[in-house]
């Protein structure tokens, strides 16, 4: 994600974009509001999950203590070659939901959560520095307002505009200039910046998708084994 966004901002970057900086402000902050809701149903998701997990154990723990001193003890929790008992079968539950768990944190719950804070800190310490030299570009327009109207004053009552003011008037004009061209260069490399967030940013989501996709075949397949298991042990108590 870094490498993209600093490739986008390296690049050649078009001038005078300050104008852009509001429209595309607005999709940055949308898609921050969408990314920081899909943040929130990820570890929903990952807690339910994990609760559920706990559950399954729990429940074949007290399963496994009941059936202890009966009949049915020897078939409970066994594989189909009969020899499992139901403390391996537990256990290889509970390693199952571990190994998933893990696995979603560092491929879904991680990536997402880096992305988001990501464009967040380099997009919003943007903005900041944006709006300061818009700030600095401001004070040198209005001061050179003021020093021009003095200027026109001067002239209509018929008096010479002293050496000093005009000095003073071509230095802030150079001021301005220069704070001008910090600020639209500025301006230019956040609205690239946003771009690439924004309107490119559906190839940071296209590697989340797929990660959260093989996750969840990866997690399936884990857990077939385990119903296959839980299969034999049906069959098993059939007999």
């Amino acid at each position: 994600i870094e490498e993209r966004l600093d490739k986008a901002v390296t690049d050649d970057v078009q001038k005078n974009r300050s104008p852009d900086l509001i429209p595309l402000t607005v999709d940055f902050v949308q898609m921050k509001k969408q990314l920081r809701a899909l943040i929130m149903v990820i570890n929903t998701y990952q807690t339910r999950t994990r609760d559920l997990h706990e559950s399954r154990f729990e429940i074949a723990q007290q399963l496994a203590l009941l059936s202890e001193r009966t009949p049915i003890r020897e078939e409970i929790g066994c594989e189909l070659d009969g020899e499992a008992t139901e403390q391996l079968q537990q256990l290889s539950q509970r390693l199952v939901a571990v190994v998933n768990d893990q696995e979603y944190q560092k491929d879904v719950v991680n990536f997402v959560t880096e992305w988001e804070q990501i464009i967040t800190e380099r997009v919003e310490s943007g903005l900041k520095r944006v709006r300061k030299l818009a700030s600095n570009r401001l004070h040198y327009e209005r001061k050179i307002e003021t020093l021009r109207n003095k200027a026109n004053e001067l002239e209509i009552k018929g008096r010479t505009n002293p050496t000093v003011a005009v000095e003073r008037l071509s230095r802030n004009e150079g001021k301005l200039k220069q704070a001008f061209t910090v600020h639209e260069k500025e301006a230019g490399q956040l609205c690239a910046l946003m771009e690439s967030v924004t309107h490119e940013g559906y190839k940071d989501l296209y590697t989340l998708v797929k990660n959260y996709i093989e996750w969840e075949i990866n997690r399936v397949e884990r857990e077939n084994n385990i119903t296959l298991q839980m299969s034999a042990t049906l069959e098993s108590m059939s007999e």
